[in-house]
């Protein structure tokens, strides 16, 4: 889809509102639903979603002309779509994106998706044992990714985030 660009005046961001070419969706429609299909076709396929195919959603969807609201909505759609990324891929992301996220400016719903990969990477790595109540057993306290959880307890300026990523911390220490 050919999206029309025009100045926001908010940061420059290209505005969730902005029409596609046929004038018809707005950006964030169009977005919504490429990803719903592409997680439709993943749910229905047994190949994984490549790391190249993965950094581009991300890289689109995260770009400083991004709109805010298609950072979340990437977030959110990384967050359900973790089975479709094979172990390495799952790694890639979340060691060079989700890691590399500001923690002082690091919104709820990236937070969220960043504790599923920490979540899956760790149980992988079996230093985290899963329990089928949504709970989970620390079994290694060198947990990849912990320092990050640290960083955005203390530096995040989002008081639902830090206090989130505090509770975090006191169920994975």
């Amino acid at each position: 889809a050919v999206v029309s660009t025009q100045s926001t005046g908010y940061n420059d961001r290209i505005h969730p509102d902005t029409r596609c070419n046929d004038s018809l969706y707005t950006l964030t429609e169009c977005v919504n639903t490429h990803l719903k299909m592409l997680k439709l076709v993943l749910d229905h396929c047994s190949d994984f979603l490549s790391w190249s195919h993965v950094e581009a959603i991300w890289d689109c969807l995260v770009s400083p002309k991004a709109a805010l609201h298609h950072f979340d909505e990437c977030c959110d759609w990384f967050s359900k779509a973790v089975s479709d990324l094979d172990p390495t891929t799952q790694n890639k992301l979340f060691e060079q994106r989700l890691m590399l996220l500001d923690t002082s400016s690091i919104r709820p719903r990236a937070f969220s998706c960043f504790k599923v990969y920490f979540e899956s990477i760790n149980v992988r790595e079996g230093k985290i044992k899963r329990w089928t109540n949504n709970s989970f057993n620390v079994e290694s306290l060198k947990m990849t990714g912990a320092k990050f959880i640290w960083e955005v307890s203390l530096e995040a300026k989002d008081e639902v985030v830090s206090r989130d990523a505090m509770n975090y911390l006191l169920r994975v220490n």
